[in-house]
Formats: structure tokens, C-alpha cells, sequence
């Protein structure tokens, strides 16, 4: 069985559950709980209110039928999937991502044939590129979490330079370094994390566009809906330029996560006690 309430994003009187007796068989039971309720609530509002109310129910079963759909489709070529964790969450994040549950699919089989031939689950801080890269601090993945309980990896980016990097080295340790964050989501939390980028004594140096691009890319194509918040801190003037050609890499999805502040305007975001004393 497995339960999926969206009744926090949802009025009150509204709650779906979708529950499936078997962990893969053919009984679906798509039920409205409280509808009873629902329809004695709108008694008496404006019709606006109540066709409003119904859309909802009917988009909310029909989100369920599509993630029941993809976990019977992915569970049929389960003896095929070795080099990723299949569960609800995997499932529900490829499915708001790619937005059909054909698309979903078809992902979910080419980032576990990717992570097959990368060799991700191989990756430790102990591989000689990785761990040149991982010595320069370039990143810090922090004890604490940020205030809506996601992992947090700082990036300095003063501390990396474009001019005396691998690429090859610098794609594992971007995969090293977000499967380590991913591993710290909360099983029962928010199942997306926080990416901080310190812009302090920021130079064009340190604009690697090759390696940005690529972060992006792998986020978007293997870790779809991972990145929860990205806070780019102290931005320098200097760096607007850099941005005018990073965004046309990034969709808006993605757009809509970016924010950029200042060290005084983290607060809301994240408690400053648990970053770097310099950020």
C-alpha cells in the first residue's frame, strides 16, 4: 500500500488517496475522502467555487491514475533497472518533470542505463580527480539543514578556476558531489535540496561556463526536481554578464528556484549560525 496525501496543497476539505493493495496488481482505488463534507461545504457558495473545488478533485485523481500508471510500467522491466532506487518519490519527481508518464518512463530507463555507464554509484572522494577537486573546498556539504529541512551544499567560487580544471574530473565530481547531497534528503521530508553559491572575490577566472552548463544539465536530465533552492550570494556586478548567458541554459522551472541575495537576506532561507562565518 502506499498513501499519497496532497491535502496540505488542497482546501481543507479536500483530501486524496490513492491506495494499491498489491505492490503491483490491477486493483486501483481512487476515492475523494470527506466528499460528502466537500459537497455540504459548498452549499450556498458561488458556482465559481464549487466548479473550482471539482476541478481540483478531478485533476487530483487524475495525477494519481498517471503515477499508478508509470509504477506498473516501470515495475514491468524492474529485473531490467539495476543502478536506480525505484520508489514513489523517484517516481513522482520524474513525473512532474517530464510531465507524462511516457516521457517519465523513458527517463527513469536512460538515467539508470547513464548511472550504468558513468559509473556513479562507483565515485568516491577517494578517486584521484575527485579528490583533487574535492581538496580545493570548492564545495561543503553541511551538518545542518536549511529552514524548510532540505540538505545544503555550499559553493565557493572563489576557489575554482576554469584554467586548472579536467573536465572529465570535474563531471564526476559534480555527480560525486550531488549523489552525497541527495543522500541526505529526508525520507520522510522534502525530497529536493539546497545549493548556495558563495560569489565572494568572485573573478572571471572562476566562470567555468563548460562545467556550469554541465551541472545543469545532469541536474536536469538525472536529478529532475532535486534542486529545491539555489541562493547565489554577493553576486558581484561582474558577474551579470555571465548570467545573461547562463540563463538561456536554464528553463524556467528552474529560473523560478534562482534567487539572488545578499549575506544579510539569507535569514529567511537558511539559519546564518550554520553557515561559513565568511559567507
Amino acid at each position: 500500500m502506499f498513501d499519497i496525501d496532497d491535502s496540505a496543497a488542497l482546501p481543507v476539505q479536500v483530501k486524496v488517496t490513492v491506495r494499491d493493495e498489491e505492490a503491483i496488481g490491477d486493483t486501483r482505488n481512487i476515492e475523494v475522502e470527506q466528499g460528502r463534507r466537500l459537497l455540504q461545504a459548498t452549499t450556498g457558495q458561488p458556482k465559481w467555487c464549487i466548479s473550482f473545488l471539482s476541478l481540483l478533485v478531478k485533476l487530483c485523481g487524475r495525477i494519481m491514475s498517471e503515477l499508478q500508471e508509470l509504477k506498473e510500467r516501470v515495475a514491468g522491466v524492474s529485473n531490467n533497472i539495476h543502478h536506480l532506487k525505484i520508489d514513489d518519490k523517484l517516481l513522482k519527481r520524474y513525473l512532474t518533470a517530464f510531465r507524462s508518464v511516457s516521457e517519465a518512463y523513458k527517463r527513469i530507463l536512460e538515467t539508470d542505463r547513464w548511472r550504468g555507464e558513468f559509473g556513479a554509484a562507483k565515485l568516491t572522494s577517494e578517486i584521484p580527480g575527485v579528490k583533487r577537486i574535492h581538496n580545493t573546498q570548492i564545495c561543503t556539504i553541511l551538518e545542518e539543514r536549511d529552514r524548510k529541512g532540505r540538505p545544503v551544499v555550499v559553493v565557493s567560487v572563489r576557489n575554482h578556476s576554469f584554467q586548472n580544471r579536467n573536465m572529465d574530473d570535474m563531471t564526476k565530481y559534480i555527480v560525486y558531489t550531488l549523489d552525497s547531497l541527495c543522500a541526505r534528503c529526508q525520507e520522510d521530508g522534502l525530497d529536493n535540496t539546497c545549493i548556495v553559491f558563495d560569489m565572494r572575490d568572485f573573478s572571471l577566472t572562476c566562470m567555468d561556463y563548460p562545467a556550469t552548463r554541465k551541472l545543469f544539465q545532469i541536474m536536469s536530465d538525472h536529478y529532475p526536481e532535486r534542486l529545491g533552492s539555489c541562493l547565489i550570494v554577493n553576486s558581484p556586478y561582474l558577474f551579470n554578464a555571465c548570467w545573461m548567458i547562463i540563463s538561456t541554459w536554464i528553463d524556467e522551472n528552474t529560473a523560478s528556484k534562482i534567487k539572488f541575495v545578499k549575506s544579510e537576506e539569507l535569514s529567511p532561507y537558511i539559519d546564518r549560525d550554520i553557515l561559513p562565518k565568511d559567507l
